[in-house]
């Protein structure tokens, strides 16, 4: 009833947040530092929870109430939602996510998971829902628990296993590598919370190619001490987008590929670029152009440049900065390919933004049809 008379545009800028992640991922730093780089931002707004503990351990992202004044906010019905864990009670106030949203403002709530399916129920037909998941990987979580003290090694493994099988998966989910830098985290976070997060569509490979290059890809990551990443071929420059309409935007070009495309490859070549320090170049073929033209034309409206920007594809073996010998030296090594064309099984959709690629993640993996097959 609060939105009635509001027109389309002012609803889709409502959106909530549920940020989510597992002891030792640094939710709370990268919300702190996301939320500060928002500060002149009036469409983000962190809602704080109100919990049962002391004042003294709880942080500016949260309200310390008693037990009787939160058994009172439950009676009068004054939390949107509420739950408990270890003995604490949590809640999230109504009036607070009301005002909020009427405003038409991106609301983030620090809820536990258990909480996914209840704002789902109660907000998903009418608001953007998405969980933010800030996480890192198991090595690192185990590494910053270990240093924390707070708990013995085998009860660090114990909270390890459970944090691998409390993932949120699916489309609503934005996840959040902390692996990198606290204010490359905190520019995901903030970017994630104004919808305006960079994507990226691959090319995924399949077959005995492809098998090929993951080797490659993952030999000369060890020998060049850089992260491996999965083997692709960029099909288009990058956009910006809400996750919501990413996908959206993705699963219209999948849709309009042409069927049984393939990937022939030409030469290997080095080079001074970060991202194509050594790469397989591939054949233009009428194919791989045709899936080009099709992405731009979904992704980006006329008179846009990038519809025009160069077409070069390519499977990257190799990231990083590495001196010119070296390149050769790994390029050399490289030998030649299984014979035959590569068939492409998939398109991804990747966040791309922020220079770490290790923290890349993949959003969504749309599979495609072979020729002669029937959507």
């Amino acid at each position: 009833i609060f939105f009635r008379g509001r027109g389309a545009d002012w609803l889709s800028t409502m959106a909530i947040y549920l940020s989510l992640g597992p002891s030792g991922a640094g939710k709370d730093t990268l919300l702190l530092a996301g939320r500060a780089l928002l500060e002149e931002s009036s469409a983000v707004v962190f809602l704080p929870r109100h919990l049962t503990r002391d004042a003294a351990s709880i942080t500016d992202l949260e309200v310390s109430v008693t037990p009787d004044e939160f058994a009172a906010g439950i009676t009068a019905e004054a939390y949107a939602l509420h739950w408990e864990a270890h003995g604490t009670q949590y809640g999230v106030p109504s009036a607070d996510l009301t005002a909020a949203l009427r405003e038409g403002r991106r609301c983030v709530l620090n809820v536990s998971r258990t909480q996914v399916p209840v704002v789902l129920e109660k907000f998903g037909d009418r608001f953007e829902v998405y969980v933010l998941h800030i996480t890192a990987s198991l090595a690192t979580l185990r590494t910053r628990l270990l240093a924390r003290g707070r708990e013995s090694p085998a009860d660090v493994e114990k909270r390890l296993a459970r944090a691998v099988q409390d993932v949120p998966r699916g489309s609503h989910v934005i996840t959040v590598l902390n692996e990198a830098t606290v204010e490359e985290g905190a520019t995901r976070v903030a970017r994630a919370l104004q919808g305006t997060l960079k994507y990226s569509l691959w090319l995924l490979p399949a077959g005995p190619v492809a098998a090929w290059v993951r080797m490659l890809i993952a030999g000369l990551a060890a020998e060049a001490k850089m992260a491996p990443f999965p083997a692709h071929v960029t099909l288009c420059p990058s956009f910006e987008a809400t996750q919501r309409d990413a996908v959206a935007k993705a699963r219209a070009v999948v849709e309009g590929l042409p069927p049984g495309i393939h990937l022939e490859l030409e030469s290997v070549v080095d080079s001074t670029a970060y991202f194509r320090a050594i790469v397989v170049a591939l054949k233009v073929s009428k194919a791989l152009v045709a899936a080009t033209e099709t992405a731009r034309g979904v992704l980006f409206p006329e008179g846009d440049l990038r519809r025009q920007t160069a077409f070069e594809p390519h499977l990257s073996l190799l990231y990083g900065n590495h001196e010119a010998t070296d390149r050769a030296a790994l390029a050399a090594a490289v030998g030649r390919w299984p014979n035959g064309p590569c068939p492409v099984g998939a398109v991804a959709l990747v966040c791309t933004t922020g220079n770490t690629y290790a923290c890349w993640p993949i959003v969504e993996t749309f599979p495609l049809t072979a020729a002669g097959e029937e959507r």
